[in-house]
């Protein structure tokens, strides 16, 4: 098997073939022959004008060509030649790290990893009734981006707000970003959106 993710060009001669009959001349016996093999080729083009022999004896072995885009005058000798789109026989690439965004802390306090959002415990109390910071963390976010903190107040009627960050400064891995706020007395919930083009 030959596989390329971009492209297979075949000039020259793919052999596998079987072993000829034997020839003995004791008491008339010869070997037995040996059937052709396989050969696969797996891209998205194959192109080419060389050969793809598979003769065998007494049988011819088998070709597969899989190919988006067959513009080949490849030569096909001693046995079936089958036409299929590729399989998947290339690793998947990794997986793209997942993106998150969340506010760490909040005038100063630090907010659980896990924030539970309740209105009979919350995650945070302050009792300034004047602007706070609030910072932020992203991870595989780019830098430069705005975050968007959507905050819904008690005090509101649950109407929400949103609030520009500052742009992430950092790196893909670690950016942090900062932004104020005044909370109204009472209960209020957010949470951040963050949105990019790739």
């Amino acid at each position: 098997m030959i596989a390329s993710s971009v492209s297979i060009t075949v000039n020259g001669s793919i052999q596998a073939k079987g072993g000829l009959l034997g020839s003995s001349t004791i008491n008339n016996l010869s070997a037995g022959g040996g059937a052709g093999g396989s050969i696969r080729l797996a891209a998205p083009v194959i192109r080419g004008n060389g050969g793809l022999n598979v003769t065998g004896s007494p049988f011819g072995g088998v070709i597969r060509l899989e190919d988006f885009q067959h513009s080949s005058n490849i030569r096909n000798t001693g046995g079936g030649v089958f036409i299929a789109s590729p399989f998947a026989v290339f690793p998947n690439p990794a997986p793209s790290p997942t993106p998150s965004v969340r506010v760490v802390s909040v005038a100063g306090m630090p907010v659980p990893p896990s924030p539970t959002g309740s209105l009979t415990m919350p995650d945070i109390t302050i009792s300034e009734l004047t602007s706070v910071p609030l910072e932020i963390e992203a991870r595989n976010i780019p830098p430069g981006t705005v975050v968007q903190l959507h905050i819904f107040s008690e005090a509101n009627n649950g109407t929400g707000q949103v609030v520009n960050t500052t742009p992430l400064g950092g790196t893909m891995q670690l950016s942090t970003a900062t932004a104020t706020y005044t909370f109204p007395a009472g209960f209020s919930q957010g949470y951040v959106r963050a949105t990019w083009t790739p």
